[in-house]
């Protein structure tokens, strides 16, 4: 659990079901300032990207869309990220997610069976630090353009 949540000045985030709840998981609630989104500037671009995968995604069939949201996600938690140099999956539980090609091994190569406990784990430090120098980095380059 975060220490810290930053929302908007949405309803549901004022409403007392919700400040109930922030309460008893011991977070602080912050808002940004009101219509000024690039106060959550992160989050407004995680949205932004959101929609755009998935109004791709969706096109002529809009009234649907929650039927993929999840393949949206999957996407978004798998793929590599240019802050960070990791993908959130990796982050998480400190190795790469198995993708098509792994799985597809593991399908039709029923000799060769490996298990999440005898393939090499990343130190999640390890990757945690790199991708913190990364991000600040990140940082650094985009200021100066």
């Amino acid at each position: 659990m975060p220490k810290i949540l930053l929302t908007d000045n949405a309803s549901q985030f004022r409403s007392e079901q919700f400040k109930k709840w922030m309460e008893q998981s011991g977070m602080r609630h912050m808002t940004s300032s009101v219509y000024h989104a690039e106060g959550n500037g992160t989050c407004e671009r995680f949205n932004g990207g959101l929609k755009r995968a998935q109004a791709k995604i969706v096109q002529n069939n809009q009234s649907h869309w929650d039927r993929y949201i999840n393949f949206v996600l999957l996407a978004h938690r798998n793929n590599v990220h240019e802050a960070t140099q990791f993908s959130p999956y990796e982050l998480v539980y400190g190795r790469k997610p198995r993708d098509e090609v792994q799985i597809f091994k593991e399908s039709f190569i029923t000799n060769v069976i490996e298990t999440e406990e005898d393939e090499a784990v990343l130190d999640l430090k390890q990757i945690w630090k790199e991708a913190y120098d990364n991000c600040s980095r990140y940082k650094h380059n985009t200021r100066e353009r």
